[in-house]
């Protein structure tokens, strides 16, 4: 049972509840307690640290036999492919993130996890996390390892623009049993793939499917002419791409849940804005003792004005008003 597929149409899938939950965090550092890395290795770009876990609710069988087995994953490091591993009803997408994890509860230790998110090319598109990466200064097959400094990456910035400012919401996903996409291919993992592709702007894209794909290579020497191409077309294993082909769905199943893009916590709920007028009293300080004039303006004591209860300091506050050429004003509005 190998990965990746062509997944069904939703429409023709069984329904599935939602036995998911992500504790997904930021992180600056790796699994050596120095920066993040983004590194090019056997093809893959690959950001390894620990970045949170997912919890996955197993639920088999049926009836008065149905048991379950809470499974936690950690993940373990984030896998940019392009174009896409997976295809959706037939069509293949230009960017593909994997999210992998390894689970960490007790009796669960050889079981894997990957949570796929595909993106759809969109002119302006913004993508935090991506931005967080930083896109122009990426590495390639010449130079393999770039260190981000001062870097503190989020995963939930994939598919949610400020994680700061926006809860998560469950989403639409599929699920089927499969394998790793890349070696050592372990079968036997929970596959969970993003229903609805993320928005990603076409520089990002360019600029990540330039690290796989060898540039237009010819050069200009001192004296005009094309010096051919500078490129070692053995260090590009697949030009076309890093995916890895389709793989038959054989008798396997793909189950589908419709996320409601809301959590109970925090409901998504249309409504409208509403206004109301209450009286408003402001002080202001005049000069001399002659009152300003202004409509409905009247002169009160300085006490009042700073807020001092009656019977508090009334003494400092007589004193102050007797001892200065000055009036306190009110106005309702």
């Amino acid at each position: 049972w190998q990965s990746p597929i062509d997944i069904p149409a939703r429409e023709d899938l069984p329904p599935v509840e939602n036995n998911l939950l992500f504790h997904y965090h930021g992180q600056s550092v790796g699994p050596d307690g120095q920066p993040l890395k983004l590194v090019y290795e056997d093809n893959v770009l690959r950001i390894r640290g620990d970045f949170g876990t997912m919890i996955h609710d197993e639920v088999s069988g049926s009836g008065e036999n149905v048991t379950q087995n809470v499974v936690t994953y950690k993940v373990t490091e984030v896998q940019i492919h392009t174009p896409s591993d997976h295809y959706l009803n037939g069509k293949q997408y230009p960017l593909e993130v994997q999210i992998i994890h390894k689970a960490i509860s007790v009796g669960d230790a050889k079981k894997r996890a990957v949570f796929s998110i595909l993106f759809e090319r969109t002119p302006g598109a913004k993508n935090t996390f991506f931005e967080d990466v930083d896109v122009y200064d990426m590495p390639h097959p010449l130079n393999t390892e770039k260190t981000m400094v001062d870097t503190t990456l989020n995963l939930f910035n994939l598919w949610i623009e400020d994680v700061n400012t926006q809860p998560y919401r469950p989403f639409s996903h599929y699920v089927y049993t499969g394998s790793l996409t890349s070696p050592p291919c372990d079968e036997y993992s929970l596959m969970v793939v993003r229903a609805d592709p993320v928005p990603i702007s076409v520089a990002t894209l360019d600029l990540l499917r330039g690290v796989f794909v060898p540039p237009d290579g010819t050069v200009v020497n001192d004296c005009g002419q094309e010096a051919g191409t500078v490129v070692d077309m053995n260090s590009y294993p697949n030009s076309e791409g890093n995916n890895r082909a389709l793989q038959p769905l054989g008798n396997r199943q793909v189950y589908y849940y419709e996320g409601c893009e809301t959590t109970p916590e925090s409901p998504i709920v249309k409504g409208h804005v509403e206004r109301v007028e209450v009286p408003l009293t402001k002080y202001f300080y005049v000069d001399g003792n002659e009152p300003s004039g202004l409509p409905g303006a009247f002169v009160v004591s300085e006490a009042e004005a700073k807020g001092i209860p009656p019977g508090g300091d009334s003494e400092t506050a007589t004193t102050d008003s007797s001892s200065s050429d000055s009036s306190t004003t009110s106005t309702t509005a």
